[in-house]
């Protein structure tokens, strides 16, 4: 095996994690559009989405990633969006 295939089966292995969590968070983002239906809120919390973002990005111990974190932060939170906004539509 390659230096390169173990990497690469590193990543698989990360992948299958990230996956896996990333079904779960939206799975309680559907929860959170669930409340916020039967509750007449908005989708969005700004406020609320800057401080998770905030928080997240501050726990990245490499300084060069902390940009490429907020974008995934980001991304992750629009996804989650998405899937309350489906929610609201039914």
């Amino acid at each position: 095996m390659t230096e390169l295939e173990k990497y690469r089966d590193q990543i698989d292995a990360l992948d299958e994690q990230l996956i896996a969590l990333f079904e779960e968070r939206m799975n309680v983002a559907r929860g959170v559009g669930e409340y916020k239906k039967e509750r007449g809120l908005p989708i969005l919390n700004a406020e609320r989405e800057a401080i998770v973002i905030e928080k997240n990005v501050a726990r990245v111990k490499d300084e060069s990633l902390k940009e490429v974190a907020k974008v995934f932060l980001q991304t992750m939170m629009d996804l989650s969006k998405e899937v309350q906004k489906h929610l609201m539509e039914d």
